[in-house]
């Protein structure tokens, strides 16, 4: 019996690291996920910035009539 308690002990270590390393994970892919949403973002300001720079270019060089 003594033998059967202290493999039942060593699995719920074994579970509950499994567990943490399964956390940290989840964890990670959150930060992952929103790292990546700040790069959408910055990604899609720069473009409307260039959007909005080319249009100025084309009002500044449009030929007078």
């Amino acid at each position: 019996m003594l033998s059967k308690d202290k493999d039942l002990a060593t699995n719920d270590v074994e579970i509950a690291e499994l567990k943490r390393r399964l956390q940290e994970q989840v964890d990670k892919s959150k930060s992952l996920e929103i790292d990546l949403e700040a790069e959408k973002s910055k990604a899609a300001t720069a473009e409307e910035a260039k959007r909005r720079l080319k249009r100025r270019e084309t009002l500044v060089h449009r030929p007078s009539m």
